[in-house]
């Protein structure tokens, strides 16, 4: 009985998006003029920071598939806040991420499959922990990306960051005025061990309260 009803839900939500295939198709194309050079280049701390709406940082507390009312597929990942910046919002409360297309492959007939989430966009597991640097919603779509697609989503485990080794590093050709950092901080850029993200928060914190960026003082 389940599984039937898990399908007739997957069949509902195909439906609705290929009624708004036309949609779609106008969402990838625009996403694809956003989604250029700029997007796929290495992004250090700076520019991670400077072109992000939201930053937060969290536990990812479920991951669904849904569609719009225009038909647009999307997945919804709702986070329980730990910790956020510029546009922050409160701690143990929850964050609605939506992004474009559905995390698996779903097909209505065989000639007929919807669009999964796009290479290079983040994958999203519940009860992993991320820090996720976002942009702005849409505002006709109401979707979200990450800064840098995979490069906005930076993995924490057992309170450290994960995944991004020396070639990648986030601090690379990032200037911080020595004048403005604590000495933990400066230890922190300066180190080859792991981050700890509640030093590597709090640094992001400082930034965009003291406005680091627009002052000069980080470039």
């Amino acid at each position: 009985m389940g599984s039937a009803n898990n399908n007739t839900k997957e069949y509902a939500l195909v439906g609705i998006a290929t009624r708004g295939l036309k949609v779609i198709v106008m969402t990838i194309l625009l996403s694809s003029l956003s989604t250029n050079a700029n997007q796929l280049r290495k992004h250090n701390l700076r520019q991670l920071i400077e072109q992000s709406h939201i930053i937060i940082y969290g536990t990812v507390k479920s991951v669904t598939d849904g569609v719009t009312t225009k038909g647009i597929p999307f997945t919804e990942v709702v986070f329980d806040i730990k910790r956020s910046a510029k546009n922050r919002v409160r701690s143990s409360t929850e964050y609605i991420y939506r992004q474009f297309g559905f995390t698996g492959l779903k097909t209505q007939t065989p000639s007929t499959t919807l669009m999964t989430i796009a290479e290079g966009v983040p994958r999203w597991n519940k009860g992993e922990v991320v820090v996720a640097f976002l942009y702005k919603a849409n505002a006709k779509t109401g979707l979200q990306a990450t800064v840098g697609l995979e490069q906005g989503k930076l993995s924490v485990y057992e309170g450290k960051l994960i995944g991004r080794d020396d070639s990648d590093s986030l601090f690379s050709q990032v200037n911080i005025d020595r004048s403005l950092l604590t000495p933990q901080e400066f230890k922190m850029i300066h180190s080859d061990k792991a981050i700890e993200v509640d030093d590597f928060m709090g640094l992001i914190e400082r930034a965009v309260t003291e406005q680091w960026i627009e002052s000069g003082g980080m470039h």
